[in-house]
């Protein structure tokens, strides 16, 4: 298995129990960047934290900036010609137990990364 569908694919799979809970792929779309937004403001407050270079004056023009980017991306690599239906064979596929495994190891991982970004953001951001 090549080294970019290794990484492609777990994210793939989070968009496919996105879709499958909201229905809609523009909701999921949302939802999913959102959640990368969270994840890559985080990574920049934990950074920031780790080498003292706290508080972060970020403007809102900023934010609203990386958001866009991070948008327009996801529907770039997932909505954009349906490219994550490419693995929606092999994801339904998925015996019942292997499905509802990782459904839960994906909402796991968005509630536990959000909660934990939020917790960074508002420590580091004045």
């Amino acid at each position: 298995m090549s080294l970019v569908r290794c990484i492609s694919k777990p994210y793939v799979y989070t968009f496919y129990v996105l879709v499958k809970f909201f229905i809609d792929e523009w909701r999921a779309c949302l939802v999913m960047c959102v959640f990368q937004f969270l994840i890559v403001a985080g990574l920049v407050c934990g950074v920031a934290l780790a080498t003292g270079h706290t508080p972060l004056l970020i403007s809102k023009t900023n934010i609203v900036l990386v958001t866009l980017i991070i948008y327009a991306l996801t529907q770039y690599f997932l909505v954009r010609g349906h490219r994550w239906k490419q693995y929606k064979s092999e994801f339904d596929q998925y015996s019942k137990l292997k499905s509802r495994v990782a459904s839960i190891a994906v909402w796991s991982s968005i509630v536990v990364g959000g909660f934990g970004a939020i917790s960074l953001i508002k420590t580091v951001v004045r």
